[in-house]
């Protein structure tokens, strides 16, 4: 009987409790009370338009419905923040005794602006919002000196919107779940949501929000961050101490693959290839986020093991990351791709981009079945050297004034002799030596091209192979991402020189056309027909074409002549009457084809 006692007065206090809150909330806790102290807490004028009503517990809460608070007189929109409901939870004890202390802060459907201008974010206090906040200071509520102090431990955000203007296309964060709890001795902040549609989780380890207030260090640790299949762990810092905030980090992960982000934004393309390519230009113009380099400085160490992109696998990335006075720099990022390793440096600021880019011991068959899907090539020692800079804010901007070089060595490969169909056939079966069904021996291939402008020149194209030897000179355009580049091929045998007919490609890098290049097609068919009538010479050579890594662009021939070891052979002006009569057909046809 004395436990149930026991037990009843314990309800029935914990009843009175409730009322002694309730009625407590209610009195002490009004609209004009609520609006007062918030407006003078934050500098922003706050105003609720919905309902105010206590929640009676022994964690007695006032719920505001359709909250809003007031923006910078600069801003975009009359309100930086509108909240459809928010409850405010406070400390029973000193609610009794008339003093009220905010612990806990829940909010749920708001829609929050942040914007820019100038060096001016709107959450900032103007001068307008200073003279609100003064004159809230001077402000008695129902006559006395009430105020509203804060000690909150708990914040929490769900089915919300973010908005993020500085310039260019907003970044739109949507907020299932935001979470900001004490866990065991630290902080613990929980996010998940997405950013601009892309899926978003993130975990941090962190001080309490008393200390954060007021800290100059603020400790992240105990990172995991996810995205689709991309996922971080580490730890990191925010020394605040300086003019700018300084951010130090250790992130790695086990494997990054970006397939599905590609996949998300080839699903969102446009149906129609011109709507496509329409949005392609115009988010090319978009401007980089290179200006927010300026706002502060880091220093980030980054290890991946594994790096996938639909085919393509990057593995032991490591990279020092360091943005210093606005300008980002990767020195030296490391990696291995396609068999061999690559090393490289990176620069980036709100002017331009430069990077510097060294691959050895790639393979030719692993780079062109990662990155094109294509088979049809065997082993293929590779070496790459990229040095290329532009200028500008955007990628449109940034494509357009390329400057440098890039050059591509591969010696030792294999063709394996799958005649694909059209005009480029012609090209294969001089490789092959006919539509050989054996693997071909290709004894080089060399790639130089000067970038000036955007525009790509090929100073050096050769494929060398055991039967023929194909020579190119053209251009890649940037700009429109096309190619415009003539093979001109070289037999080494009589009985191939009918396959020996120039090829033109040309058009868009998404759908090229190959197809006989006219002048240099008629000139090869003359001389095929002279030599058929016995009155010029093959002037094959069963020798390379001179394309090994010492020779690069030294022995590279134009189209239209011979390889450079045959170049002794041949005399500017024609001796025999069997040359004469080559001389002048060959005259003749440039006449006729415009040289």
């Amino acid at each position: 009987m004395k436990l149930l006692k026991r037990l009843g007065i314990a309800v029935i206090a914990i009843i009175l409790l409730f009322v002694i809150a309730g009625f407590a909330a209610s009195r002490i806790v009004n609209k004009a009370f609520v609006e007062q102290q918030l407006t003078q807490a934050t500098g922003r004028k706050l105003t609720i338009d919905g309902d105010l009503s206590p929640i009676i517990s022994l964690s007695p809460s006032i719920r505001a419905e359709k909250v809003s608070f007031g923006n910078a007189s600069w801003g975009s929109r009359p309100e930086l923040a509108k909240i459809g409901k928010f409850d405010i939870q406070m400390k029973l004890l000193p609610l009794l005794g008339g003093e009220v202390i905010v612990s806990k802060l829940d909010i749920d459907g708001a829609d929050i602006l942040l914007e820019k201008k100038g060096d001016t974010w709107n959450f900032s206090l103007d001068e307008q919002a200073q003279k609100v906040q003064q004159k809230n200071n001077e402000v008695k509520n129902q006559g006395d000196k009430k105020q509203m102090s804060f000690d909150v431990s708990s914040l929490s955000i769900t089915n919300s919107v973010l908005s993020v203007k500085q310039g260019g296309a907003p970044t739109v964060i949507s907020i299932k779940s935001l979470k900001f709890a004490p866990r065991q001795d630290k902080m613990g902040l929980d996010f998940e949501g997405d950013a601009n549609g892309t899926p978003l989780k993130l975990s941090i380890d962190t001080s309490p929000l008393s200390q954060l207030a007021s800290a100059k260090k603020i400790d992240l640790n105990s990172i995991k961050f996810e995205s689709n299949n991309i996922k971080l762990t580490g730890n990191a810092s925010v020394d605040l101490n300086g003019k700018k905030p300084y951010v130090k980090a250790d992130l790695e992960s086990d494997q990054l693959d970006l397939s599905s982000t590609a996949k998300t934004k080839s699903a969102a393309a446009p149906e129609s290839e011109s709507k496509s390519a329409s949005s392609s230009s115009s988010s090319e113009n978009n401007k980089l986020p290179l200006a927010g380099l300026d706002s502060v400085d880091a220093d980030f160490h980054i290890n991946i093991a594994t790096l996938k992109s639909g085919d393509i696998v990057v593995q032991q990335i490591s990279a020092p990351v360091q943005i210093k006075d606005g300008v980002l720099t990767a020195n030296p990022l490391k990696a291995n791709f396609a068999g061999g390793t690559i090393t490289s440096s990176l620069r980036a600021a709100q002017t331009g981009a430069a990077i510097n880019l060294a691959g050895r011991g790639l393979s030719m068959e692993k780079i062109l079945s990662e990155t094109a899907g294509i088979t049809d090539f065997k082993n293929g020692e590779t070496t790459v050297d990229v040095n290329l800079s532009g200028t500008g804010d955007s990628v449109a901007a940034l494509k357009n004034s390329l400057q440098g070089t890039s050059k591509i060595n591969m010696q030792k490969g294999e063709y394996l002799g799958r005649i694909p169909t059209g005009s480029v056939a012609e090209l294969s079966s001089l490789l092959t030596g006919g539509g050989s069904s054996k693997n071909t021996p290709v004894n080089c291939m060399v790639a130089n091209i000067n970038w000036s402008n955007g525009i790509g020149t090929f100073q050096a194209f050769s494929v060398d192979s055991q039967y023929a030897a194909l020579t190119g000179t053209g251009t890649i355009r940037l700009s429109d991402s096309s190619l415009d580049l003539v093979i001109t091929p070289q037999a080494k045998s009589t009985g191939l020189m009918n396959l020996a007919v120039p090829v033109a490609v040309h058009g868009p890098f998404n759908d090229l056309s190959y197809y006989p290049e006219p002048k240099a097609a008629v000139e090869n068919l003359s001389k095929t027909l002279l030599m058929g009538l016995g009155v010029s010479k093959n002037k094959g050579s069963s020798e390379t074409a001179g394309c090994g890594a010492n020779d690069v662009g030294n022995n590279i021939v134009a189209p239209g002549t011979a390889p450079a070891n045959n170049q002794a052979a041949i005399q500017s002006q024609p001796q025999t009457p069997a040359q004469k009569i080559d001389h002048k057909i060959n005259k003749k046809l440039g006449k006729i084809f415009g040289n």
